[in-house]
């Protein structure tokens, strides 16, 4: 590299630390030994340019010493997967965001660089970043709620394995997530009772009508959205499909019927279909078995008489199966999230926490009632049994009583 390698203290810290010049930066790389005796220092020292030679020549990044400058060539890195098409750019957003808060916390406990940081340096951030952070960027105080915790924790440790695999690092840092047993009563995505979801279908089913009399008839296509939205959610229920999968890339084709029956009257009243979920990558794609056939086989009726009648052309099986005819693209999801939340209200259910979502919720928690096997109903779900029962059962005390109490 040229010049030689010094090995010397700062004279506020007691253990010694190397460094040498590098021509191309016109600068020098200043390394921690993480010792104080000096028979050591100097095997380690030459370890420490041995390794980091290679690395100079081949381009890596060395000169990032301060976690801020650390942090800022990780969402270089990145920005770079971003334009590459690797990531989507919210994802980089997202570790800003997280990794600015981080960089508070460093500031507070006193960790500049790199080199101070000891696997016990964030001993103290979960603590703090749940109970503490809110009111340092915010102004606000609360309680950080544990999903985004531990996606705080996850960007923190990103982070790190970047800075140990750019080999600018050999500390393991010991940062684990908070368990994601839910003590405290959830706020949202909560998964429909029965009796409120057969008031909020019946009120679907209501609303899909045609009126008359004082209130106005609905247009073909105010019609139209409203008996989607009222199938969208009986088969969101059945299936447990994301909602965003039965909008945005379910098609006719990917539907089949798995009883056809020897007549079409026996394929008609068969509910048992298998939906095949395409992602457009191949990750997540997977096939999904519900008893939503009915649902389907009459909404697909309904969608060929619509076209029909308002002139469109006829139905394509590659069409979305809850796509906007006008448009042949997906309805927005904050327009089905809106007159979802207006259904919810004029129930008086709001403040439930019930969202489209929370059919997912429901579709598992009354799977797993009826004694269907947890492992079946998360591969239908797509995720894993540990992750379901995480996130989406929510088995009441009312149906532990109907399972092991009733008949007593």
């Amino acid at each position: 590299m040229g010049g030689e390698i010094q090995i010397f203290r700062y004279d506020t810290r007691p253990g010694w630390y190397v460094r040498f010049w590098n021509k191309e930066k016109r600068r020098y790389v200043v390394r921690s030994l993480k010792t104080e005796e000096a028979s050591l220092a100097t095997d380690r020292a030459i370890q420490v340019w041995k390794e980091l030679v290679p690395l100079i020549k081949a381009g890596v990044p060395t000169e990032t010493l301060t976690l801020q400058a650390a942090v800022h060539e990780y969402l270089k890195h990145k920005e770079a997967r971003v334009e590459a098409g690797e990531i989507k750019d919210g994802a980089r957003r997202d570790s800003e965001t997280q990794l600015k808060t981080f960089l508070i916390f460093c500031k507070l406990e006193d960790i500049a660089r790199i080199s101070d940081v000891q696997p016990h340096s964030f001993d103290g951030y979960m603590e703090w970043r749940r109970d503490k952070s809110l009111k340092v960027t915010s102004g606000k105080e609360g309680t950080l709620k544990r999903a985004s915790l531990n996606k705080s924790i996850r960007e923190v440790r990103a982070f790190w394995k970047y800075l140990r695999k750019k080999r600018l690092t050999d500390v393991d840092i010991d940062l684990m997530e908070a368990s994601m047993r839910r003590e405290e009563p959830r706020t949202r995505n909560v998964a429909f009772t029965s009796a409120d979801w057969a008031l909020i279908e019946g009120e679907l089913l209501r609303l899909s009508k045609e009126t008359q009399g004082e209130r106005r008839d609905l247009l073909p296509s105010q019609r139209y959205f409203r008996t989607m939205l009222k199938t969208l959610l009986q088969v969101l229920c059945d299936s447990g499909m994301r909602p965003q999968e039965a909008t945005n890339l379910l098609q006719w084709q990917d539907v089949k019927p798995l009883n056809p029956g020897k007549s079409p009257g026996d394929a008609r009243f068969s509910g048992a279909c298998s939906l095949k979920i395409r992602h457009a990558t191949g990750k997540g794609s997977r096939t999904t078995v519900c008893d939503a056939g009915n649902y389907l086989i009459l909404w697909r009726t309904y969608c060929i008489d619509w076209r029909k009648s308002v002139g469109l052309r006829p139905l394509n099986p590659n069409d979305l199966v809850f796509g906007n005819p006008m448009t042949e693209q997906p309805y927005s999801y904050s327009l089905l999230g809106n007159f979802f939340r207006s259904v919810i209200k004029d129930l008086g259910l709001d403040g439930k926490g019930y969202t489209i979502r929370s059919s997912r919720g429901f579709c598992v928690t009354r799977l797993l009632a009826l004694g269907h096997t947890p492992y079946l109903i998360s591969k239908n779900l797509g995720h894993s049994i540990k992750v379901m029962e995480r996130s989406y059962e929510q088995l009441t005390e009312a149906d532990l009583i109907a399972e092991f109490a009733d008949g007593d």
